[in-house]
């Protein structure tokens, strides 16, 4: 089973350029899998069958957000076995496909956001850098993570994203000077944020959510890098007038439909919009 996890982990990321995120996930996925197969009487993950492998999917949580994730990850192992030609069929297809229900973001509303970022100040330069790039710029936990020195020209900040995918965002004036403060005070020639152990390692997930957490409980507003993520799109969204394609762009989103659900988080703007209509006009 080395060979097969080593050969997985290589697929995913040098044949299908999967996030390092997604990588995680998927490979926790096969793993369980393979545990629960073992246990159960069962073949291992790579010769399971139809039958088995529906009968772990069936013990996993009943949800069609996690079910949905667990096929994900299944498909995408029996993918990589089809492709290394040790089988040629895919068990984990068979599995159903199960419609997940839609949900608004969740953006910190009001003045929140501004005591976030306000009470980011009072940490080191590095928190406080960190803090405003989440909400100025709207980028991902392991897009933040990734970003090195070089990858910043001016005020232009080229960044790595899903699928290994680039695209480039601007950083605003406010963020941009706690990210100079912050250079100032960085002895790394490469990593953006490090790893406060060695200079040469970006800073872990593990580390920046405890600094993210120590920064919302000292806030006391609730938030996580991707919640910021929320709040800026939906920022966005209000001061560019609804543009979609402004803030697709900027979150960096494939399709505009996943874009346009931050048009609907604020009931004020649709309030503002709906005030301006007047049936009486159209009497003649």
């Amino acid at each position: 089973m080395r060979e097969v996890w080593t050969s997985y982990k290589r697929w995913m990321l040098d044949d299908k350029g999967y996030a390092s995120t997604t990588r995680g996930t998927y490979l926790g996925y096969a793993h369980s899998a393979h545990r629960w197969l073992r246990s159960n009487g069962h073949t291992g993950l790579p010769w399971a069958t139809d039958v088995s492998i529906r009968a772990y999917w069936d013990t996993t949580a009943p949800t069609a957000e996690s079910r949905m994730h667990v096929r994900a990850a299944l498909c995408a192992f029996f993918a990589c076995i089809n492709d290394l030609g040790w089988r040629p069929d895919n068990p984990a297809a068979s599995l159903p496909k199960l419609k997940r229900p839609k949900r608004l973001p969740r953006p910190i509303m009001g003045s929140d956001a501004q005591k976030v970022l306000d009470v980011a100040q009072a940490f080191d330069p590095m928190v406080c850098a960190i803090v405003h790039l989440f909400a100025y710029c709207g980028i991902r936990n392991a897009e933040l993570r990734a970003a090195k020195w070089c990858d910043l020209q001016g005020n232009m900040l080229r960044v790595h994203g899903k699928g290994d995918k680039e695209r480039v965002v601007s950083v605003p004036p406010i963020a941009m000077a706690h990210l100079a403060r912050w250079r100032t005070e960085d002895p790394s020639p490469d990593w953006m944020f490090h790893s406060d152990r060695n200079w040469h390692r970006p800073l872990s997930k593990t580390s920046l959510k405890l600094l993210m957490d120590e920064v919302s409980d000292a806030a006391c507003v609730p938030f996580t890098p991707h919640i910021l993520r929320h709040t800026f799109a939906t920022e966005l969204i209000d001061v560019s007038e609804g543009n979609i394609a402004v803030v697709q762009a900027a979150l960096g989103h494939s399709s505009a439909a996943t874009t346009s659900m931050y048009a609907l988080v604020k009931p004020r703007n649709l309030e503002r919009e709906q005030a301006k209509m007047n049936y009486g006009r159209m009497e003649r």
